[in-house]
């Protein structure tokens, strides 16, 4: 019997909001500020503090405030910003052409998402001219990631690390959510892209955030070590348009420090693709402003056509170097239409009673003439822009082999 063939590499793309959570964390980030200024946000003891990686995304504040040091500045109040950013979203959509009903291809709609971005972007500015994050430190987001972990505020999907891991057939996927409180050390994130200063401008890979591996380079980020599944040729990226990537590693890390699991997510050698809050390493805090992705001039990580680019980064440098390559983005929303588009197998994550944000999805894809169909009826077909599949559940997507690869002739 002639011997199995090997897997095609795979290059594994997932959301966070909604696909690794049950529910967008952004509101959850945002009451950090507040907690700190109200004093009812203390640093956990099972909280990283000394993140083992030379990641300077992954570094302890490079000096703690003395200990009568005044408290952070008052944030500005979060449901103005909010609702100012909703009512530029809706004037927007009312007065984009075509309307939604005649956008009824995939490229009409992809044009309106990325269309967006100046909604995006306006809003980016508003939150740092208010100083909604002045003040906040990498420690109080890792505090706080664990204290609302634990307090089931954010809630992660039970099974996401069997996905991870299940390309290289390390595991699978664990059913149900998660269980009690485990000890533990932190570990870092493997960031990737193009490090900025802090005004967001200059050269790649100087200023602040410090120097950053290209997206798509193999290996880590930044000095940090070779992940358990970077090993073995399979490569997991979590991107996200949302704040920021100190916060969606910390979510999980304490998840998986909640259920008593090895590893975190750099360990698991996990790449995060997300906008950040600079000066968190820095003695008095951020000074409330993000980093820009691709700089000032290119602007940050914002819209589904902004996911698009960095798949397209990504698997623009895997497939030059491995040949047989193969991709799956797992998301829950319209922002995710791109990237699920993009890739040969895009999965839609569809709860039993579907959110807002899953059934708008579901709508669009009716819409636009894209087929969605059950994940456990894939038999090795690629997407091709034309269809996607959609799961109940990690477990769902790890026993429908997605995971594994196409079939010859498919």
């Amino acid at each position: 019997m002639p011997p199995t063939p090997p897997h095609p590499r795979l290059t594994l793309f997932l959301d966070f909001d909604g696909t690794l959570t049950h529910a967008d964390t952004l509101a959850a980030l945002a009451s950090i500020p507040y907690a700190l200024h109200s004093g009812t946000l203390s640093p956990s003891p099972s909280a990283p503090r000394h993140l083992p990686s030379s990641d300077p995304s992954s570094q302890p504040p490079s000096s703690s405030p003395p200990p009568h040091s005044p408290s952070p500045p008052q944030p500005p109040p979060f449901p103005p910003l909010s609702q100012t950013y909703l009512s530029a979203l809706t004037a927007h959509t009312t007065t984009y052409r075509p309307p939604a009903p005649q956008r009824t291809t995939p490229a009409f709609e992809l044009a309106f998402l990325a269309s967006q971005r100046g909604v995006e972007e306006a809003s980016v500015r508003r939150v740092e001219a208010a100083g909604l994050f002045r003040g906040v430190r990498r420690a109080d987001v890792l505090s706080a990631a664990e204290e609302m972990v634990g307090r089931g505020v954010v809630r992660v999907r039970g099974g996401w690390e069997g996905v991870v891991r299940a390309g290289e057939g390390k595991g699978e996927g664990e059913g149900g959510d998660s269980g009690r409180a485990q000890g533990g050390e932190g570990g870092g994130v493997g960031v990737v892209g193009h490090g900025k200063g802090k005004e967001g401008g200059g050269d790649e890979g100087e200023g602040e955030e410090g120097d950053r591996a290209e997206v798509g380079d193999s290996g880590r980020a930044e000095g940090g070590s070779e992940g358990s599944i970077g090993k073995g040729g399979t490569e997991v990226y979590i991107i996200s348009v949302n704040w920021s990537r100190a916060w969606i590693a910390g979510v999980l890390d304490a998840d998986l420090r909640l259920r008593g699991a090895l590893g975190t997510v750099r360990e698991l050698g996990i790449h995060v693709v997300a906008n950040e809050l600079l000066g968190l390493d820095e003695g008095l805090g951020s000074e409330g402003r993000l980093d820009r992705w691709w700089g000032e001039g290119g602007g940050g990580v914002w819209t589904s056509a902004d996911k698009g680019r960095v798949v397209r980064e990504v698997l623009g440098r895997s497939r030059g170097e491995v040949e047989g390559g193969w991709s799956v983005y797992v998301g829950d929303g319209v922002g995710d239409l791109e990237g699920l588009l993009e890739c040969d197998v895009g999965v839609c994550v569809r709860d039993g009673q579907m959110g807002v944000g899953q059934r708008e999805l579901r709508d669009v894809l009716e819409r636009v003439g894209v087929r969605c169909r059950w994940v456990g009826e894939w038999r090795g077909e690629r997407g091709g822009g034309e269809r996607v599949w959609w799961a109940g559940g990690w477990e769902e997507i790890v026993r429908s082999g997605v995971l594994e690869g196409g079939r010859e002739g498919c």
